[in-house]
Protein backbone atom coordinates (compact mmCIF):
# COMPACT_ATOMS: atom_id res chain seq x y z
CA UNK A 1 0.00 0.00 0.00
CA UNK A 2 1.26 3.30 -0.89
CA UNK A 3 1.98 6.25 2.38
CA UNK A 4 -0.24 8.62 0.44
CA UNK A 5 -3.57 6.08 -0.37
CA UNK A 6 -2.27 4.97 3.59
CA UNK A 7 -2.79 8.22 4.93
CA UNK A 8 -5.52 8.72 2.84
CA UNK A 9 -4.60 11.19 0.69
CA UNK A 10 -5.48 9.14 -2.43
CA UNK A 11 -2.71 7.93 -5.02
CA UNK A 12 -0.25 9.74 -5.88
CA UNK A 13 0.05 11.93 -9.35
CA UNK A 14 2.88 12.76 -11.08
CA UNK A 15 4.85 15.92 -11.05
CA UNK A 16 3.32 18.21 -14.04
CA UNK A 17 6.36 20.77 -14.45
CA UNK A 18 6.18 22.07 -18.27
CA UNK A 19 7.97 23.62 -20.36
CA UNK A 20 6.19 26.12 -23.08
CA UNK A 21 7.85 27.41 -26.31
CA UNK A 22 6.59 29.73 -28.61
CA UNK A 23 8.71 30.08 -31.82
CA UNK A 24 8.63 33.15 -34.97
CA UNK A 25 9.90 33.43 -37.51
CA UNK A 26 10.78 36.93 -39.40
CA UNK A 27 8.64 38.04 -42.13
CA UNK A 28 10.24 36.80 -45.44
CA UNK A 29 11.10 40.18 -48.23
CA UNK A 30 10.61 38.59 -51.81
CA UNK A 31 13.21 40.53 -53.09
CA UNK A 32 15.71 38.32 -51.04
CA UNK A 33 14.80 35.06 -52.92
CA UNK A 34 12.47 32.21 -52.01
CA UNK A 35 12.20 31.51 -48.45
CA UNK A 36 14.56 29.34 -46.22
CA UNK A 37 13.10 25.37 -46.77
CA UNK A 38 12.15 25.93 -50.26
CA UNK A 39 14.47 24.45 -52.89
CA UNK A 40 14.76 26.46 -56.23
CA UNK A 41 13.45 23.44 -58.49
CA UNK A 42 10.45 23.72 -56.24
CA UNK A 43 9.98 27.78 -55.96
CA UNK A 44 10.20 27.76 -60.01
CA UNK A 45 6.85 24.70 -60.38
CA UNK A 46 5.09 25.98 -57.61
CA UNK A 47 1.78 28.28 -58.14
CA UNK A 48 2.02 32.08 -58.60
CA UNK A 49 0.71 33.82 -55.30
CA UNK A 50 1.97 33.74 -51.93
CA UNK A 51 2.14 30.32 -49.25
CA UNK A 52 -0.97 29.92 -47.11
CA UNK A 53 0.08 30.02 -43.49
CA UNK A 54 -0.53 26.46 -42.80
CA UNK A 55 2.28 25.58 -45.83
CA UNK A 56 4.74 28.67 -44.45
CA UNK A 57 4.82 27.05 -40.81
CA UNK A 58 4.88 23.50 -41.79
CA UNK A 59 7.89 24.13 -43.74
CA UNK A 60 9.70 26.52 -40.82
CA UNK A 61 8.86 22.81 -38.57
CA UNK A 62 10.61 20.82 -40.84
CA UNK A 63 13.40 23.26 -40.97
CA UNK A 64 13.51 23.76 -37.55
CA UNK A 65 13.20 20.15 -36.62
CA UNK A 66 15.41 18.95 -39.01
CA UNK A 67 18.19 21.26 -37.26
CA UNK A 68 17.13 19.47 -33.70
CA UNK A 69 17.15 15.92 -34.90
CA UNK A 70 21.02 15.50 -34.76
CA UNK A 71 21.31 16.67 -31.28
CA UNK A 72 18.49 14.97 -29.98
CA UNK A 73 18.74 11.48 -32.16
CA UNK A 74 19.11 8.39 -29.80
CA UNK A 75 18.32 10.57 -26.26
CA UNK A 76 15.98 10.04 -23.92
CA UNK A 77 13.66 12.35 -22.26
CA UNK A 78 12.64 12.43 -18.93
CA UNK A 79 8.67 12.76 -20.04
CA UNK A 80 8.53 14.39 -23.15
CA UNK A 81 10.84 15.60 -26.11
CA UNK A 82 10.81 18.51 -27.37
CA UNK A 83 8.39 18.52 -30.43
CA UNK A 84 7.65 21.36 -32.24
CA UNK A 85 3.57 21.72 -33.40
CA UNK A 86 2.32 24.23 -36.13
CA UNK A 87 -0.35 26.73 -34.68
CA UNK A 88 -1.82 26.74 -38.03
CA UNK A 89 -2.84 22.95 -37.21
CA UNK A 90 -3.12 23.25 -33.55
CA UNK A 91 -3.81 26.76 -31.35
CA UNK A 92 -1.46 26.43 -28.65
CA UNK A 93 -3.13 25.61 -25.35
CA UNK A 94 -1.98 29.11 -23.89
CA UNK A 95 -3.66 30.95 -26.55
CA UNK A 96 -7.51 28.53 -26.40
CA UNK A 97 -6.87 29.17 -22.27
CA UNK A 98 -6.44 32.59 -22.95
CA UNK A 99 -9.01 32.95 -25.65
CA UNK A 100 -11.54 30.90 -23.25
CA UNK A 101 -11.13 33.85 -20.55
CA UNK A 102 -11.80 36.26 -23.08
CA UNK A 103 -15.44 34.56 -23.81
CA UNK A 104 -16.61 34.28 -20.18
CA UNK A 105 -15.44 37.79 -19.59
CA UNK A 106 -17.48 38.77 -22.70
CA UNK A 107 -20.10 36.70 -21.83
CA UNK A 108 -20.61 38.43 -18.44
CA UNK A 109 -20.57 41.63 -19.85
CA UNK A 110 -23.63 41.28 -22.29
CA UNK A 111 -27.06 42.11 -21.67
CA UNK A 112 -28.56 40.50 -24.77
CA UNK A 113 -26.83 36.69 -24.46
CA UNK A 114 -27.80 36.49 -28.21
CA UNK A 115 -26.24 39.31 -29.68
CA UNK A 116 -22.99 38.66 -26.98
CA UNK A 117 -22.29 35.29 -28.35
CA UNK A 118 -22.26 36.69 -32.07
CA UNK A 119 -19.98 39.63 -31.46
CA UNK A 120 -17.72 37.58 -29.32
CA UNK A 121 -17.57 34.79 -32.12
CA UNK A 122 -16.39 37.89 -34.58
CA UNK A 123 -14.05 39.51 -32.48
CA UNK A 124 -11.97 36.22 -31.76
CA UNK A 125 -12.20 35.26 -35.39
CA UNK A 126 -10.70 38.73 -36.01
CA UNK A 127 -8.05 38.68 -33.19
CA UNK A 128 -6.72 34.95 -34.22
CA UNK A 129 -6.26 36.24 -37.96
CA UNK A 130 -4.47 39.37 -36.33
CA UNK A 131 -2.05 37.11 -34.44
CA UNK A 132 1.05 36.18 -36.12
CA UNK A 133 1.42 32.23 -36.26
CA UNK A 134 4.17 30.18 -34.63
CA UNK A 135 5.69 26.93 -34.13
CA UNK A 136 4.92 25.79 -30.30
CA UNK A 137 5.45 23.20 -27.80
CA UNK A 138 4.56 22.31 -24.50
CA UNK A 139 6.95 19.57 -23.03
CA UNK A 140 6.91 17.88 -19.49
CA UNK A 141 10.00 17.35 -17.86
CA UNK A 142 8.59 15.85 -14.42
CA UNK A 143 11.78 15.83 -12.17
CA UNK A 144 14.45 15.69 -14.46
CA UNK A 145 14.89 19.78 -14.41
CA UNK A 146 18.15 19.05 -16.87
CA UNK A 147 16.04 18.66 -19.41
CA UNK A 148 14.53 21.94 -19.33
CA UNK A 149 17.69 23.36 -19.58
CA UNK A 150 18.87 20.88 -22.37
CA UNK A 151 15.78 22.66 -24.36
CA UNK A 152 16.86 25.75 -23.67
CA UNK A 153 20.33 25.76 -24.66
CA UNK A 154 19.04 24.17 -27.97
CA UNK A 155 16.62 27.08 -28.43
CA UNK A 156 19.70 29.68 -27.83
CA UNK A 157 21.73 27.66 -30.67
CA UNK A 158 19.33 26.81 -33.13
CA UNK A 159 18.24 31.01 -32.81
CA UNK A 160 21.95 31.63 -33.24
CA UNK A 161 22.36 29.57 -36.24
CA UNK A 162 18.63 30.80 -37.92
CA UNK A 163 19.08 34.24 -37.48
CA UNK A 164 15.41 35.01 -38.30
CA UNK A 165 13.82 32.89 -35.50
CA UNK A 166 12.60 34.67 -32.52
CA UNK A 167 11.67 32.56 -29.52
CA UNK A 168 9.47 32.87 -26.23
CA UNK A 169 10.52 29.94 -23.27
CA UNK A 170 8.94 29.67 -19.66
CA UNK A 171 7.47 27.28 -17.92
CA UNK A 172 4.53 26.93 -15.04
CA UNK A 173 6.59 28.84 -12.55
CA UNK A 174 6.86 31.50 -15.36
CA UNK A 175 9.82 32.85 -16.21
CA UNK A 176 12.82 30.73 -15.43
CA UNK A 177 15.53 32.14 -16.71
CA UNK A 178 14.98 35.36 -14.88
CA UNK A 179 14.48 33.36 -11.72
CA UNK A 180 18.22 31.83 -12.51
CA UNK A 181 19.61 34.83 -13.20
CA UNK A 182 17.58 36.80 -10.25
CA UNK A 183 20.88 38.86 -8.78
CA UNK A 184 21.70 40.35 -12.19
CA UNK A 185 18.15 41.56 -13.18
CA UNK A 186 17.45 45.33 -13.18
CA UNK A 187 15.56 46.55 -10.52
CA UNK A 188 12.50 47.35 -12.92
CA UNK A 189 12.05 44.03 -14.00
CA UNK A 190 9.59 42.75 -11.37
CA UNK A 191 7.16 39.46 -12.36
CA UNK A 192 4.42 41.91 -12.97
CA UNK A 193 6.11 43.96 -15.86
CA UNK A 194 7.94 40.42 -17.48
CA UNK A 195 5.20 40.11 -19.54
CA UNK A 196 6.29 39.55 -23.26
CA UNK A 197 9.85 41.32 -22.45
CA UNK A 198 11.68 37.49 -22.01
CA UNK A 199 13.26 36.84 -25.46
CA UNK A 200 16.24 34.33 -27.47
CA UNK A 201 16.87 36.20 -30.91
CA UNK A 202 20.55 35.29 -32.42
CA UNK A 203 21.60 33.27 -29.52
CA UNK A 204 21.29 35.50 -26.90
CA UNK A 205 18.92 36.82 -24.29
CA UNK A 206 17.05 40.13 -24.60
CA UNK A 207 14.80 42.07 -22.63
CA UNK A 208 12.75 45.03 -23.46
CA UNK A 209 12.66 48.07 -21.73
CA UNK A 210 10.36 50.41 -20.36
CA UNK A 211 10.00 53.31 -22.16
CA UNK A 212 12.00 56.66 -21.33
CA UNK A 213 13.61 60.12 -22.47
CA UNK A 214 15.72 58.13 -24.97
CA UNK A 215 12.68 55.87 -26.13
CA UNK A 216 9.56 57.57 -25.41
CA UNK A 217 7.72 55.26 -28.28
CA UNK A 218 8.26 52.31 -26.37
CA UNK A 219 5.18 50.80 -25.12
CA UNK A 220 4.79 50.05 -21.48
CA UNK A 221 3.12 46.39 -21.54
CA UNK A 222 3.66 45.25 -24.92
CA UNK A 223 1.94 42.79 -26.59
CA UNK A 224 3.58 40.19 -28.22
CA UNK A 225 3.70 41.56 -31.40
CA UNK A 226 4.82 44.62 -30.28
CA UNK A 227 7.55 42.49 -28.75
CA UNK A 228 8.43 41.30 -31.92
CA UNK A 229 8.80 44.03 -34.53
CA UNK A 230 10.83 45.94 -31.74
CA UNK A 231 13.10 42.81 -32.08
CA UNK A 232 13.07 42.46 -35.30
CA UNK A 233 13.85 46.43 -36.52
CA UNK A 234 16.85 46.61 -33.83
CA UNK A 235 16.62 49.64 -33.31
CA UNK A 236 17.14 49.73 -29.34
CA UNK A 237 19.86 47.36 -27.03
CA UNK A 238 17.74 44.90 -26.15
CA UNK A 239 20.87 42.10 -25.51
CA UNK A 240 21.37 42.00 -21.23
CA UNK A 241 24.55 40.22 -21.44
CA UNK A 242 24.58 40.68 -17.49
CA UNK A 243 21.62 38.75 -17.35
CA UNK A 244 22.67 35.73 -19.85
CA UNK A 245 25.83 35.52 -17.90
CA UNK A 246 24.49 33.00 -15.27
CA UNK A 247 22.72 31.77 -17.90
CA UNK A 248 25.65 30.59 -20.09
CA UNK A 249 27.06 29.32 -16.34
CA UNK A 250 24.36 26.84 -16.06
CA UNK A 251 24.73 25.40 -19.66
CA UNK A 252 27.99 24.78 -19.33
CA UNK A 253 29.04 22.13 -20.78
CA UNK A 254 26.40 21.61 -22.91
CA UNK A 255 25.77 19.89 -25.36
CA UNK A 256 27.99 16.77 -24.22
CA UNK A 257 26.92 17.61 -21.06
CA UNK A 258 23.47 16.49 -21.60
CA UNK A 259 24.04 12.82 -22.40
CA UNK A 260 27.08 12.89 -19.65
CA UNK A 261 25.41 14.14 -16.74
CA UNK A 262 21.39 13.40 -17.63
CA UNK A 263 21.63 9.52 -19.71
CA UNK A 264 22.49 6.53 -17.99
CA UNK A 265 22.04 2.29 -19.25
CA UNK A 266 21.21 0.13 -17.44
CA UNK A 267 21.38 -4.01 -17.62
CA UNK A 268 17.77 -5.75 -17.12
CA UNK A 269 16.35 -8.80 -17.75
CA UNK A 270 13.13 -8.27 -19.85
CA UNK A 271 11.10 -10.80 -21.96
CA UNK A 272 11.84 -10.57 -25.96
CA UNK A 273 9.23 -8.66 -26.77
CA UNK A 274 9.68 -6.02 -24.07
CA UNK A 275 13.35 -5.73 -25.18
CA UNK A 276 12.66 -5.63 -29.08
CA UNK A 277 10.08 -3.13 -28.05
CA UNK A 278 12.92 -0.52 -25.86
CA UNK A 279 15.39 -1.51 -28.78
CA UNK A 280 12.51 0.21 -31.45
CA UNK A 281 11.69 3.16 -29.53
CA UNK A 282 13.76 3.76 -26.47
CA UNK A 283 11.39 6.96 -25.58
CA UNK A 284 9.15 3.87 -24.30
CA UNK A 285 11.20 3.81 -21.36
CA UNK A 286 9.44 6.88 -19.81
CA UNK A 287 6.10 6.00 -20.03
CA UNK A 288 7.08 2.66 -18.74
CA UNK A 289 8.82 4.08 -15.58
CA UNK A 290 5.88 6.70 -14.93
CA UNK A 291 3.50 3.93 -14.85
CA UNK A 292 5.43 1.94 -12.40
CA UNK A 293 5.96 4.78 -10.51
CA UNK A 294 2.45 6.00 -10.34
CA UNK A 295 0.61 2.72 -10.21
CA UNK A 296 -2.60 1.68 -8.21
CA UNK A 297 -3.84 -1.56 -6.90
CA UNK A 298 -6.16 -1.94 -10.01
CA UNK A 299 -3.03 -1.11 -12.38
CA UNK A 300 -1.31 -4.39 -10.04
CA UNK A 301 -4.48 -6.71 -10.70
CA UNK A 302 -4.15 -6.24 -14.10
CA UNK A 303 -0.23 -6.88 -13.76
CA UNK A 304 -0.41 -9.80 -12.07
CA UNK A 305 -2.70 -12.16 -14.76
CA UNK A 306 0.88 -11.58 -17.23
CA UNK A 307 -1.46 -11.72 -20.03
CA UNK A 308 0.59 -10.01 -22.42
CA UNK A 309 4.28 -11.12 -21.34
CA UNK A 310 3.50 -14.31 -20.09
CA UNK A 311 5.88 -15.96 -17.64
CA UNK A 312 6.65 -18.52 -20.07
CA UNK A 313 8.57 -16.14 -22.46
CA UNK A 314 12.47 -16.11 -22.29
CA UNK A 315 14.15 -13.56 -20.23
CA UNK A 316 17.39 -12.09 -21.53
CA UNK A 317 19.77 -9.51 -20.43
CA UNK A 318 19.43 -5.98 -21.92
CA UNK A 319 20.98 -2.68 -22.01
CA UNK A 320 18.29 -0.09 -22.04
CA UNK A 321 18.61 3.62 -21.99
CA UNK A 322 17.49 5.98 -19.34
CA UNK A 323 17.77 9.10 -17.41
CA UNK A 324 19.36 9.17 -13.92
CA UNK A 325 15.86 10.23 -12.63
CA UNK A 326 14.69 7.06 -14.39
CA UNK A 327 17.02 5.23 -12.61
CA UNK A 328 16.49 6.58 -9.06
CA UNK A 329 12.76 6.08 -9.48
CA UNK A 330 13.38 2.24 -10.36
CA UNK A 331 16.34 1.57 -7.97
CA UNK A 332 14.68 2.91 -5.24
CA UNK A 333 11.34 2.09 -4.72
CA UNK A 334 11.01 -1.48 -3.17
CA UNK A 335 8.74 -3.77 -4.41
CA UNK A 336 7.15 -7.11 -3.85
CA UNK A 337 5.91 -9.41 -6.63
CA UNK A 338 2.12 -10.19 -6.80
CA UNK A 339 1.50 -13.28 -5.80
CA UNK A 340 2.02 -16.26 -8.70
CA UNK A 341 4.00 -13.78 -10.34
CA UNK A 342 7.66 -15.55 -10.56
CA UNK A 343 11.02 -13.75 -9.69
CA UNK A 344 12.91 -12.87 -13.02
CA UNK A 345 16.00 -14.20 -11.15
CA UNK A 346 17.24 -16.84 -12.71
CA UNK A 347 17.59 -20.02 -10.13
CA UNK A 348 21.07 -20.21 -8.34
CA UNK A 349 22.22 -16.56 -8.79
CA UNK A 350 23.01 -15.11 -5.79
CA UNK A 351 20.49 -12.52 -4.47
CA UNK A 352 23.17 -9.86 -3.84
CA UNK A 353 24.95 -9.94 -7.16
CA UNK A 354 24.78 -7.63 -10.31
CA UNK A 355 22.16 -10.08 -12.47
CA UNK A 356 20.19 -9.72 -9.09
CA UNK A 357 19.77 -6.08 -9.43
CA UNK A 358 19.25 -6.67 -13.43
CA UNK A 359 16.55 -8.66 -12.45
CA UNK A 360 14.94 -6.42 -10.05
CA UNK A 361 15.07 -3.87 -12.51
CA UNK A 362 13.64 -6.22 -15.36
CA UNK A 363 11.05 -7.21 -13.37
CA UNK A 364 9.83 -3.42 -12.45
CA UNK A 365 9.97 -2.51 -16.48
CA UNK A 366 7.70 -5.86 -17.00
CA UNK A 367 5.06 -4.79 -14.80
CA UNK A 368 4.85 -1.35 -16.19
CA UNK A 369 4.79 -3.01 -19.69
CA UNK A 370 1.74 -5.17 -18.84
CA UNK A 371 -0.01 -1.87 -16.80
CA UNK A 372 0.33 -0.25 -20.20
CA UNK A 373 -0.85 -3.54 -22.18
CA UNK A 374 -3.73 -3.55 -20.07
CA UNK A 375 -4.51 0.40 -20.06
CA UNK A 376 -4.47 -0.18 -23.81
CA UNK A 377 -7.06 -3.20 -23.87
CA UNK A 378 -9.16 -1.75 -21.88
CA UNK A 379 -9.49 1.42 -23.99
CA UNK A 380 -9.88 -0.13 -27.30
CA UNK A 381 -12.47 -2.47 -25.47
CA UNK A 382 -10.25 -5.69 -25.45
CA UNK A 383 -10.06 -6.37 -21.87
CA UNK A 384 -10.71 -9.91 -22.28
CA UNK A 385 -8.06 -10.32 -24.94
CA UNK A 386 -5.84 -13.20 -24.30
CA UNK A 387 -1.85 -12.88 -23.85
CA UNK A 388 0.46 -12.98 -27.10
CA UNK A 389 -0.66 -10.46 -30.09
CA UNK A 390 -3.14 -13.73 -31.22
CA UNK A 391 -5.86 -12.29 -28.36
CA UNK A 392 -5.28 -8.70 -29.04
CA UNK A 393 -5.49 -9.26 -32.94
CA UNK A 394 -8.75 -11.41 -32.83
CA UNK A 395 -10.32 -9.07 -30.63
CA UNK A 396 -8.94 -5.89 -33.23
CA UNK A 397 -10.24 -7.75 -35.93
CA UNK A 398 -13.74 -8.22 -34.68
CA UNK A 399 -14.02 -4.60 -33.84
CA UNK A 400 -12.78 -3.49 -37.63
CA UNK A 401 -15.97 -3.65 -39.13
CA UNK A 402 -17.45 -0.88 -37.25
CA UNK A 403 -14.21 1.62 -37.65
CA UNK A 404 -12.32 0.13 -34.89
CA UNK A 405 -8.68 2.80 -34.22
CA UNK A 406 -6.93 -0.33 -33.27
CA UNK A 407 -5.32 -3.63 -34.20
CA UNK A 408 -6.63 -5.85 -36.83
CA UNK A 409 -9.36 -3.30 -37.57
CA UNK A 410 -6.95 -0.35 -38.60
CA UNK A 411 -4.54 -2.06 -40.36
CA UNK A 412 -7.28 -2.63 -43.02
CA UNK A 413 -7.95 0.92 -43.04
CA UNK A 414 -4.30 1.43 -43.29
CA UNK A 415 -4.02 -0.47 -46.36
CA UNK A 416 -6.65 0.59 -48.42
CA UNK A 417 -5.64 4.16 -47.42
CA UNK A 418 -1.82 2.81 -49.21
CA UNK A 419 -3.84 1.61 -52.01
CA UNK A 420 -5.26 4.72 -53.17
CA UNK A 421 -2.89 6.91 -52.12
CA UNK A 422 -2.48 10.26 -54.39
CA UNK A 423 0.63 11.17 -53.14
CA UNK A 424 -0.88 14.63 -52.00
CA UNK A 425 0.90 16.27 -49.07
CA UNK A 426 -1.65 16.60 -46.68
CA UNK A 427 -2.54 12.87 -47.04
CA UNK A 428 -1.54 10.21 -44.32
CA UNK A 429 -1.57 6.60 -43.95
CA UNK A 430 0.67 5.16 -46.17
CA UNK A 431 3.35 5.77 -43.63
CA UNK A 432 2.24 2.90 -41.24
CA UNK A 433 2.93 -0.90 -41.68
CA UNK A 434 -0.09 -2.75 -41.37
CA UNK A 435 -0.08 -5.22 -38.11
CA UNK A 436 3.15 -3.68 -36.85
CA UNK A 437 2.48 0.46 -36.14
CA UNK A 438 6.16 0.66 -37.90
CA UNK A 439 7.11 3.31 -40.62
CA UNK A 440 8.60 2.78 -44.03
CA UNK A 441 9.98 5.57 -46.01
CA UNK A 442 8.44 4.46 -49.28
CA UNK A 443 4.56 4.86 -47.03
CA UNK A 444 5.91 8.55 -46.09
CA UNK A 445 6.88 9.54 -49.65
CA UNK A 446 3.82 8.51 -51.08
CA UNK A 447 2.36 10.68 -48.38
CA UNK A 448 4.32 13.54 -47.97
CA UNK A 449 6.53 13.57 -50.75
CA UNK A 450 7.68 17.06 -51.32
CA UNK A 451 7.89 17.44 -47.57
CA UNK A 452 9.67 14.37 -47.10
CA UNK A 453 12.08 15.28 -49.25
CA UNK A 454 13.22 18.53 -48.16
CA UNK A 455 13.19 17.43 -44.49
CA UNK A 456 15.68 14.47 -45.44
CA UNK A 457 17.84 17.02 -47.74
CA UNK A 458 18.16 19.33 -44.48
CA UNK A 459 18.80 16.35 -42.03
CA UNK A 460 21.65 14.96 -45.03
CA UNK A 461 23.45 18.64 -45.24
CA UNK A 462 23.49 18.79 -41.70
CA UNK A 463 25.81 14.68 -41.90
CA UNK A 464 22.77 13.36 -39.62
CA UNK A 465 23.74 9.80 -40.68
CA UNK A 466 27.37 10.41 -40.00
CA UNK A 467 28.27 8.73 -43.14
CA UNK A 468 26.17 4.96 -42.68
CA UNK A 469 25.65 3.33 -45.31
CA UNK A 470 22.41 3.31 -46.77
CA UNK A 471 20.37 -0.20 -45.97
CA UNK A 472 22.87 -0.77 -42.84
CA UNK A 473 21.75 -1.35 -39.05
CA UNK A 474 22.73 2.07 -37.65
CA UNK A 475 21.73 4.22 -41.01
CA UNK A 476 18.03 2.04 -40.36
CA UNK A 477 17.92 3.54 -36.46
CA UNK A 478 18.39 6.73 -37.50
CA UNK A 479 16.29 6.79 -40.46
CA UNK A 480 13.51 5.47 -38.43
CA UNK A 481 13.62 8.08 -35.89
CA UNK A 482 13.94 10.94 -38.48
CA UNK A 483 10.41 9.75 -39.37
CA UNK A 484 9.20 9.39 -36.05
CA UNK A 485 10.45 13.02 -35.89
CA UNK A 486 8.97 14.34 -39.15
CA UNK A 487 5.16 12.89 -37.95
CA UNK A 488 5.23 14.22 -34.65
CA UNK A 489 3.95 17.32 -34.75
CA UNK A 490 1.90 16.77 -37.74
CA UNK A 491 0.43 13.68 -36.61
CA UNK A 492 -2.57 14.64 -34.04
CA UNK A 493 -3.57 17.86 -36.00
CA UNK A 494 -4.24 15.68 -39.19
CA UNK A 495 -5.72 13.07 -37.26
CA UNK A 496 -7.77 15.20 -35.79
CA UNK A 497 -8.88 16.81 -38.66
CA UNK A 498 -9.49 13.96 -40.50
CA UNK A 499 -11.89 12.60 -38.07
CA UNK A 500 -13.63 15.52 -37.94
CA UNK A 501 -14.16 15.74 -41.64
CA UNK A 502 -14.42 12.34 -42.51
CA UNK A 503 -16.21 10.54 -39.65
CA UNK A 504 -15.01 7.72 -37.79
CA UNK A 505 -14.95 5.12 -40.19
CA UNK A 506 -12.79 7.61 -42.71
CA UNK A 507 -10.43 8.44 -40.42
CA UNK A 508 -8.85 5.25 -38.94
CA UNK A 509 -6.27 6.13 -41.55
CA UNK A 510 -5.27 9.14 -39.90
CA UNK A 511 -5.81 8.00 -36.39
CA UNK A 512 -3.12 5.53 -37.35
CA UNK A 513 -0.37 7.76 -37.80
CA UNK A 514 -2.32 10.18 -35.12
CA UNK A 515 -2.64 7.62 -32.43
CA UNK A 516 1.30 7.02 -32.47
CA UNK A 517 2.09 10.39 -30.98
CA UNK A 518 -1.33 10.41 -29.03
CA UNK A 519 -1.20 7.30 -27.00
CA UNK A 520 2.29 5.88 -26.06
CA UNK A 521 0.49 3.15 -24.33
CA UNK A 522 -0.66 1.65 -28.01
CA UNK A 523 2.54 1.92 -29.40
CA UNK A 524 4.01 -0.57 -26.69
CA UNK A 525 0.81 -2.95 -27.19
CA UNK A 526 1.60 -2.61 -30.90
CA UNK A 527 5.67 -3.45 -30.30
CA UNK A 528 4.69 -6.06 -27.57
CA UNK A 529 1.35 -8.12 -28.21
Amino acid sequence: MDLFETLGLGPRQPEQNELYVALYADPHDPALGPPPGLGDDEEEGAAPGPRSEADRLEALRARCTAWLLPYTAGYVWNKDPLTLRSSARQQPPWERAAAQRRRRRQGQGQQAPGAGAGAAGSGEQGRQQAEEGCLWAVMRFGDAVDDEWWAVWLLLRMSRELQDLTVQVWDNDGQFLLIEAAYALPRWLKPETAEHRVWLRHGRLHLLPLPSAAAPDLPASPSRQQALDILRQGRYATAAPKVQRPIDERLAGYPAAARLRQQHTARCLLPAPLAAALRSEPQLVAELVEAFYYRDADDMRAAARMRHLPPSLDRAPALVCMTRCHYAQLAQQRFAPPRGMPSHLPPGAPADGPLARAADLGLKLTVAAEILCARHAAASGLGGAGGGGGGAAAGAGGAGGEGAATGGGEAGAVEQAGAGASGADGAVGPGVVPGQGALTEAGLVAAHPEAWRRFKAALEARSYFDGNIAGSRRYKELLAAAMEAFLAGRAEAEAAAAEAEAGQAGSSAAAAIGGRARDPRRRLAELVM
